[in-house]
């Protein structure tokens, strides 16, 4: 049968083509997406994935290759969207581990303390600004707000609350400064 025709009656949802093009290509194409995913459960993922693509795609087959190469192409794509996916899961995994141990080593009390002073710095530092300041600071760094919703709130441009932000952070970052060298006077 010619290979054009296949396809459309696939689309069209003809059950007896869709499973003619399965019965010839599935095992050469499970093959092809077992080699490149090293999985056989997400090779029968991607295989059932191309087969709903070759069969959904209205047109998708212009018949400038052979069908083969066609079904191969989208196997090959899925499969490499697959490890893509595979990939940025395995990081996401590895940093929620790096960090995970992070928070679980043990903190000895004298890191402890200095963390705590370090925090009690920032914060006394931030009281110490005006409140024009301060409460950008505040909503912004300590409630997670975009400076659109703290434009609305404080009832000021956005560009203001840019501002605002960076004033306070420059006398921040002056303010602790100076605390450090205090401290080690």
């Amino acid at each position: 049968m010619d290979s054009s025709r296949l396809i459309q009656r696939c689309i069209s949802g003809d059950s007896t083509a869709i499973d003619e093009l399965v019965q010839t290509y599935q095992s050469s194409l499970y093959r092809i997406a077992l080699l490149i995913t090293d999985d056989p459960a997400e090779a029968d993922e991607v295989i059932q994935d191309a087969f709903i693509i070759a069969c959904g795609v209205s047109g998708g087959y212009r018949g400038e290759a052979a069908l083969k190469t066609w079904l191969t192409s989208i196997v090959v794509n899925e499969s490499r969207n697959r490890l893509r996916k595979r990939m940025r899961q395995k990081r996401l995994k590895d940093r929620i581990l790096f960090f995970k141990r992070l928070i679980e080593q043990p903190v000895s009390p004298e890191r402890k303390t200095i963390q705590q002073e370090k925090k009690d710095s920032v914060w006394q530092a931030i009281l110490d600004l005006g409140e024009k300041h301060r409460i950008p600071i505040i909503l912004r760094y300590y409630q997670n707000l975009p400076v659109t919703e703290i434009a609305q709130i404080l009832e000021i441009n956005e560009g203001t609350v840019h501002s605002r932000l960076n004033t306070a952070r420059e006398r921040l970052r002056s303010a602790l400064c100076q605390m450090e060298v205090e401290n080690y006077e």
